[in-house]
């Protein structure tokens, strides 16, 4: 049988999923609070679901009716606040009544029809005092209170969790009012109506998740109106790809790394010829990622770029950590190197690596190139390398 008061947790997860799928909300001004907003629900109602599900019976004792109450909070204010940062107005379920509408006292009905307030009127009340702060009037909220009289404030000495009503769980507290002070009351309301107040206000996060999507979809209608047109030149089309990369809030490092190979200059009979084999084999992935993304397939795109970073599968041993100090360690500008520098360690690596696999495929001058210069033509010997190995 499934649990009634069951939190799904898909609803969160698919909220969660539609956020990170695009880098927009982190990286735009003009979502970036958005985001960091999203980031402390997801986290929050996550913990807070995570104890409805695993606390599904009523409260047995002071300590878990306020706890309980600290992850309803959370729950509420944070699906509130959300809302109305993405729809720029209050929840649709602020006027509603209809989950504490029963509440009792002495088993009696507390409210009349004229005097019941909102659900999310009586649930501050509850939070207020099962927290033991007073609740009171005034003339800017007494439209909202109108349980409680003109100047009135209540008061609560503690929670009740452990009273048996024969009809139905429920959970209390107890009021001290300032304008009947030789008098107390206690309160009782439904745990289950409680619990589908806390469920209707979380059932509203899909809503979120289509407003997310809404957002991407029209950042997307956008990007599509740059449209890359292919000219003659490949390094000028590198240089439209990375803007729209930059448009579109992705990383530009491959783009950089195939402008070196196209604009270094080389002075090798050996180097002009394997460069001008590479270029030629990366011309039509360039021309594939721009087809890519004048359709916002940013993914495809970015795969069929990757092939700048294909690496040979025999080569000789160590190869592969040669590789990964030469790109790690090796910063662009060369420096005076320090001994037992990383520096030198990762120009060790570049050495080795050319002695022994790349010389076959470039000239590197390591006295006088520079370490862009270096590590791109290992980026070309290793193109080189890989192509030549899978037409074996």
């Amino acid at each position: 049988m499934v649990n009634a008061f069951y939190f799904n947790k898909k609803i969160i997860e698919d909220f969660r999923s539609a956020v990170n799928k695009s880098p927009i909300f982190a990286r735009k001004n003009e979502y970036k609070l958005l985001y960091s907003k999203a980031c402390v629900l997801m986290n929050r109602i996550d913990s807070a679901i995570s104890y409805f599900n695993s606390h599904n019976e009523k409260p047995k004792s002071e300590e878990e009716l306020i706890l309980y109450f600290v992850e309803a909070a959370i729950l509420k204010d944070g699906v509130y606040q959300m809302y109305e940062n993405l729809f720029r107005e209050k929840p649709p379920l602020i006027e509603s009544k209809k989950w504490f509408i029963d509440a009792q006292t002495y088993g009696k009905k507390l409210f009349e029809k004229d005097v019941c307030p909102y659900d999310d009127t009586y649930f501050e009340y509850l939070r207020a005092l099962i927290f033991a702060h007073p609740f009171e009037t005034s003339k800017g909220c007494r439209s909202n209170r109108v349980f409680m009289s003109e100047g009135e404030i209540h008061m609560s000495p503690w929670v009740i969790a452990n009273y048996n009503d024969p009809n139905r769980e429920v959970v209390g507290l107890r009021i001290y009012s300032n304008k009947t002070l030789d008098s107390l009351e206690d309160i009782f309301i439904g745990f289950s109506n409680l619990k589908n107040y806390l469920l209707e206000r979380y059932n509203l996060i899909p809503k979120l998740t289509d407003k997310i999507n809404d957002i991407i979809n029209s950042e997307k209608k956008t990007w599509l109106r740059h449209k890359i047109v292919h000219s003659n030149d490949f390094y000028l089309d590198l240089i439209e790809i990375e803007n729209v990369y930059k448009e579109r809030f992705i990383r530009i490092e491959i783009v950089s790394d195939y402008k070196d190979i196209y604009s270094i200059k080389c002075d090798s009979k050996l180097n002009i010829e394997s460069i001008d084999k590479v270029r030629f084999i990366l011309n039509n992935k360039i021309i594939k990622a721009i087809d890519y993304l004048n359709n916002n397939e940013n993914d495809n795109a970015e795969e069929e770029l990757c092939f700048i970073y294909k690496r040979p599968k025999n080569m000789h041993e160590f190869a592969h950590y040669e590789l990964e100090k030469i790109f790690t360690y090796l910063p662009n500008e060369r420096a005076k190197i320090e001994i037992g520098s990383n520096e030198e360690w990762g120009l060790i690596q570049a050495k080795n690596f050319y002695s022994k696999y790349a010389y076959k495929y470039v000239f590197i001058d390591f006295e006088n190139y520079s370490y862009n210069e270096i590590k791109t033509l290992v980026t070309v010997a290793c193109i080189l390398g890989f192509v030549e190995e899978t037409k074996k």
